[in-house]
């Protein structure tokens, strides 16, 4: 209602003023705002997903070089040269890594080092931030990093017969890599045959624009010390996808890595570390039914089953020039379906059924 009554000097059609009297209240009309709505998603859960032939950086990465093309992710080394993922500020203890349904990263410290993870087989990566479902295992607070080889519910697309990539960068470093592949089309089906590997060596990076001990900044004045990497790895995939919409895969990939650790320029006593020998051998089985009708609504069920096993040694050095070892560590690590007696062993799998009423 308006407040009080009053007096108003009007103009009429004829051009004179007029005094006009007000009633001493009156109604207002309704007055409707309409604004856009911002999507929401009940658990706030974002993913993101980046198929492996789209960066243009270089090619064949490693998944630490994919992962740093991705928004919503940032990637840090650490004092031991190894690459960790950070999602929504959470640690890398709570992100799981997994290739082809099978996790790289297990229980509380099994943290899996991006660096040297090769994406040469790789066709796709998916990006989960935040909760995810239990589905992927454990280790998942932060968010999940999936890495997809050959499994997947929809039929692929026949890549080329051949393909070969290669780049060489201002300081030396080169990468070679190569793939075949064979598509067959069966009275079933299709059968996927893929093979390949990869070859990545750099000296060493650039020096940034800092200031720091000379002896740990690098011999030469040109490349950062103890940073060089030589990485090689193969892989073999085999694919069936049905007509009716059931699939089934097999994935098996390796790499063996020699890299350095460049020392911490702000510790007083770095870490003087050369990893001389770093192998890794992952082997996945997966299928799936396909998207089928179910008394819920459209389903799907899906399983994985794989080992993962690898080597390591390291090596620590009296004085940055890297010429005395004064101490070596080996270490093994097996996760699968092993023989029972064997420490450590964990079985792997993995199902996923989606419902919609």
């Amino acid at each position: 209602m308006w407040p009080q009554a009053g007096k108003a000097q009007v103009r009429d059609s004829l051009g004179s003023d007029t005094l006009a009297n007000f009633p001493a209240g009156f109604r207002l009309a309704g007055v409707r705002v309409v604004a856009g709505r911002r999507l929401t998603v009940t658990g706030g859960v974002g993913a993101v997903e980046m198929r492996l032939d789209s960066p243009g950086s270089m090619p064949i990465p490693t998944l630490e070089q994919a992962l740093r093309e991705m928004p919503l992710v940032r990637v840090r080394e650490n004092s031991r040269g190894e690459a960790q993922p950070s999602l929504r500020g959470a640690t890398d203890r709570h992100i799981a890594v997994l290739v082809d349904g099978v996790p790289l990263s297990l229980g509380w410290d099994h943290r899996t080092d991006l660096s040297i993870i090769p994406l040469t087989a790789a066709q796709t990566i998916h990006l989960l931030r935040g909760l995810s479902s239990v589905l992927y295992g454990p280790n998942v607070l932060a968010g999940v990093v999936s890495i997809d080889v050959a499994r997947g519910i929809e039929r692929l697309e026949p890549p080329p017969q051949a393909t070969l990539s290669a780049a060489l960068d201002e300081d030396g470093g080169l990468i070679l890599g190569g793939a075949v592949a064979r598509s067959l089309e069966s009275a079933g089906g299709q059968w996927l045959l893929q093979g390949g590997g990869g070859f990545r060596d750099r000296p060493g990076v650039s020096i940034p624009g800092i200031s720091g001990d000379p002896a740990l900044l690098s011999t030469d004045g040109d490349l950062r010390l103890n940073s060089d990497v030589r990485h090689r790895d193969a892989f073999l995939s085999v694919r069936y996808q049905g007509d009716e919409g059931g699939w089934m895969a097999f994935t098996s990939s390796g790499f063996d890595v020699e890299r350095g650790v460049p020392p911490e320029i702000q510790e007083a006593d770095p870490r003087l570390w050369r990893y001389p020998d770093q192998t890794r051998v992952i082997t996945a089985f997966s299928g799936g039914t396909g998207r089928k009708e179910t008394g819920w609504g459209m389903g799907d069920l899906e399983a994985s089953l794989g080992i993962d096993f690898g080597s390591f040694r390291i090596q620590r050095f009296d004085a940055p020039t890297f010429a005395n070892v004064i101490e070596e560590e080996e270490g093994e690590d097996r996760t699968g379906p092993l023989p029972s007696g064997c420490s450590g062993n964990t079985a792997s799998a993995r199902g996923e059924i989606y419902g919609r009423l």
